[in-house]
């Protein structure tokens, strides 16, 4: 079996010549094949669940496994619903509610059912053609698209919570700083913020040198590929983010991991 090390050597490899594109894609039609007969028996029995295209899945969660895009997206959607009835209240009432970086909706979908009819629900991501695909299947959620870089498509102060999931684990510097700013802007005062990152529970897939700059409290940024996709990796040591990317905001808590089968901490924060 290749060493994380070896694995790490390849992958700057590929990366340094551009190759990680092709890559993904040999590793998607591997495992488009071999989840062939496990997707068409899940489909069958999970009639009321709704499947986003193949590469849109690929192209977000890194596999194409049915029955696990769909348990994950109800685990984290649980989860994310737990911190906002705990710091805003279960009787808050009308809630508005974003997910910044929706993909093709494995989380936000499940949110209707568990917030039920108190919280207006907006998404948004950078992917056209999964904003498109989201507005004509998922019902009751308003899908937007935004740019790599902001603005959102929402006034000041109209969310009482913003959420996302492995968005800023794909950003650069530059960006995160600039992000983090418009999402307090559409926060309302005391609003809610629950972003996702590749905190310490990430270090093992770091090499020795990258490994000393996340020691040191820098971030960590795998370029060389399109920022914004699954590809390009940034890693988050807790001094940048609760002393620079969140220095404005009231911090709650730190969960990490934030899933099970999703390694990355949580922070929960509230604007000032």
């Amino acid at each position: 079996m290749m060493s994380n090390e070896l694995r790490q050597r390849a992958a700057r490899a590929a990366r340094a010549a551009g190759f990680l594109p092709l890559v993904e894609t040999l590793r998607y039609c591997r495992s488009r094949v071999s989840s062939f007969r496990s997707n068409a028996a899940f489909v069958r029995s999970s009639p009321d669940y709704i499947f986003p295209p193949m590469w849109l899945a690929y192209d977000a969660y890194n596999n194409v496994d049915f029955e696990r895009i769909c348990s994950e997206g109800k685990d984290q959607a649980c989860r994310i619903v737990e911190q906002i009835n705990t710091f805003i209240g279960p009787q808050h009432n009308p809630l508005s509610v974003l997910e910044w970086g929706c993909g093709p909706g494995r989380v936000i979908q499940h949110l209707p059912r568990l917030l039920g009819g108190r919280a207006r629900l907006f998404a948004t991501d950078y992917n056209s053609k999964t904003v498109a695909w989201c507005k004509s299947s998922i019902a009751g959620i308003s899908f937007a698209e935004n740019s790599l870089a902001p603005p959102l498509p929402f006034e000041d102060s109209t969310m009482d919570a913003v959420y996302s999931i492995s968005v800023f684990t794909h950003l650069s510097e530059a960006m995160h700083f600039a992000w983090i700013k418009e999402l307090e802007r559409v926060l309302k005062p005391g609003g809610l913020l629950l972003v996702t990152m590749h905190g310490n529970l990430s270090c093992h897939s770091l090499t020795q040198a990258e490994l000393k700059v996340f020691r040191d409290g820098d971030l960590v940024v795998r370029a060389n590929v399109k920022e914004g996709s699954r590809l390009y990796a940034t890693f988050h040591p807790d001094q940048f983010v609760s002393t620079q990317l969140l220095a404005n905001f009231e911090m709650l808590r730190k969960v990490e991991p934030f899933a099970p089968f999703m390694r990355q901490t949580l922070w929960v924060a509230r604007k000032s």
